[in-house]
């Protein structure tokens, strides 16, 4: 990955629009969210590996939404 690009996903000052960040990471976490308790549930049934998915889904929901959003506010 470029340098433009980490440095978007690791800060808001260097993004085009920086609304990107104000919104479009909460419609990911939201989006992960959903997508746990779709399809997370049911993969796991241990209370700590079920609390681990929990926290990752959102996580990288927003982490792989960021970069296609850096990606496209780089074009």
């Amino acid at each position: 990955m470029r340098n433009v690009l980490v440095g978007k996903l690791l800060g808001s000052k260097t993004w085009n629009n920086r609304w990107y960040v104000y919104v479009g990471s909460p419609v990911f976490a939201f989006l992960g969210a959903l997508l746990y308790w779709l399809f997370g549930v049911h993969l796991i049934s241990e209370p700590l590996a079920e609390t681990v998915l929990m926290v990752l889904f959102p996580g990288m929901t927003v982490i792989i939404g960021c970069a296609i959003l850096a990606v496209i506010d780089e074009m």
